[in-house]
């Protein structure tokens, strides 16, 4: 166990825990987390020019590579800016860990410049989203962020960094990196029950969400569908899950809407 700043435990854990990448732009709230990186040579800051396109390749980085995408953002107004594209994980389930820079919790009770609710911005489109009190919460907290991340189901998660905490010491002890096991076995009796009830199907209906294409289980769908003569359709804001080419896919569905209303209405198995 060792004795070291918090910035510096910040550097360290993100390299354990895989990050290749940070999208996103900093300003005078991120100076210390800027400084961290320099001591995690491995760790590439990709800059873009606004929050929302940040935030975007962020996403994509997570939807095509399986992992959390790290995103880091200015203060509230950062946030704020990027939301949209929040709204968009949230929806899609996609694993995000997002950092804001804020200020100097000395000063919060006097509104300093760019100074917000940070919080109260990621809260609606977030899994869990908190700030930092004490360097020695950095360990505790961040590998609950990339836990809550990927955990299912998956999204994005938000810590806030004030500046004073990522200059304090803490006691670091060099613990192991998060590992998420996300897949289980059905219960047997479930899946008999399941394919009792496939099978006498008349009118059949697959939507199908991102939960497919990142359990590699396309092929398994398609073969499913076909042998019970199911329609599909894809649950909006979700990966491609289904052979967009196939002649029984036909297209996204919205399922809080009139016309899935409708189409489940004609459905004897969903």
């Amino acid at each position: 166990m060792t004795t070291i700043t918090g910035k510096q435990a910040l550097a360290e854990i993100l390299q354990r825990e895989g990050v290749e990448y940070v999208f996103g732009i900093p300003g005078a709230t991120e100076i210390q987390f800027m400084d961290a990186l320099e001591g995690a040579p491995d760790i590439q800051y990709i800059l873009g020019l606004q929050e929302i396109v940040c935030a975007g390749m962020a996403e994509g980085y997570a939807r095509a590579t399986g992992k959390p995408g790290f995103l880091n953002l200015h203060t509230a107004s950062g946030l704020a800016a990027a939301t949209p594209m929040l709204y968009n994980a949230e929806l899609g389930g996609v694993p995000l860990v997002i950092t804001a820079g804020q200020n100097d919790t000395r000063l919060l009770q006097y509104d300093p410049h760019l100074s917000g609710d940070i919080l109260g911005i990621a809260k609606p489109h977030t899994k869990w989203c908190t700030e930092l009190v004490h360097a020695a919460d950095i360990p505790v907290v961040m590998q609950r962020a990339f836990k809550m991340a990927m955990q299912p189901p998956t999204g994005p998660v938000l810590v806030s960094l004030p500046q004073d905490v990522l200059t304090q010491t803490l006691h670091f002890e060099h613990a192991p990196n998060t590992v998420v096991y996300p897949r289980m076995r059905p219960d047997t009796a479930a899946v008999a029950r399941a394919v009792e009830i496939l099978a006498g199907a008349e009118r059949p209906l697959i939507i199908v969400e991102s939960g497919v294409a990142r359990s590699d289980a396309v092929e398994e769908v398609v073969r499913l569908a076909e042998v019970i003569g199911a329609r599909v359709y894809q649950n909006w804001m979700s990966d491609v899950n289904f052979p967009a080419d196939h002649p029984q896919y036909l297209g996204d569905l919205e399922p809080v809407s009139w016309s899935a209303e409708a189409l489940i209405k004609e459905t004897d198995v969903l």
